[in-house]
């Protein structure tokens, strides 16, 4: 597929990101309180975004690419698929949040899940009903929090849209251009 939207080079926290929807996603992982690394591997034929470094089950990563598209990119998914990449992979677009098609909730982007394959990935809160931290499970597979690895089964409690909206918000206030 063939993007529209140039890409701008945008410094943040001293890592020049090859666009600026990278580097406002990194701010968003910050304002989150994930951990992560730019372009931290290099499979066949695809080279992650980010990987975030997560606690559940022995510190499993999750790797990340992002992409300017509001829909599932469906040639994404084939190409990471076929990479050789066994890892849990995140695909993030250009809005945050958006509804996803199961759930009243708000989405992240798309999950491919071991023995799953890809949906979306909705927020949920870090350790259950009532807690402040912020992950995202697989709409249709595991109910695993990734960013935790809390797993509450099928009652988790789902991360306000404002919430979510507001740290995008500010996260766009990190990155945007600055007269030098």
């Amino acid at each position: 597929m063939t993007y529209n939207i140039k890409a701008i080079e945008t410094m943040y926290k001293n890592t020049l990101f090859r666009s600026r929807l990278e580097a406002r996603w990194a701010a968003f992982f910050d304002l989150c309180g994930w951990e992560w690394s730019y372009e931290p591997a290099d499979f066949t034929g695809w080279f992650p975004d980010f990987c975030l470094f997560c606690e559940s089950e022995g510190e499993r990563e999750v790797y990340v690419e992002v992409k300017p598209v509001s829909t599932a990119p469906l040639d994404v998914f084939d190409k990471i698929d076929k990479s050789g990449c066994s890892a849990e992979v995140l695909v993030v677009g250009m809005r945050n949040p958006f509804t996803p098609k199961y759930w009243d909730a708000c989405a992240i982007g798309w999950l491919r899940e071991d023995g799953i394959g890809w949906d979306e990935a909705i927020y949920r809160s870090g350790y259950g009903y009532g807690s402040d931290g912020i992950g995202f499970c697989h709409t249709t597979g595991s109910f695993r929090n990734r960013i935790t690895g809390h797993h509450d089964g099928d009652d988790f409690s789902i991360i306000d849209r404002a919430t979510i909206k507001g740290l995008w918000s500010r996260a766009g206030n990190l990155v945007q251009w600055k007269k030098g």
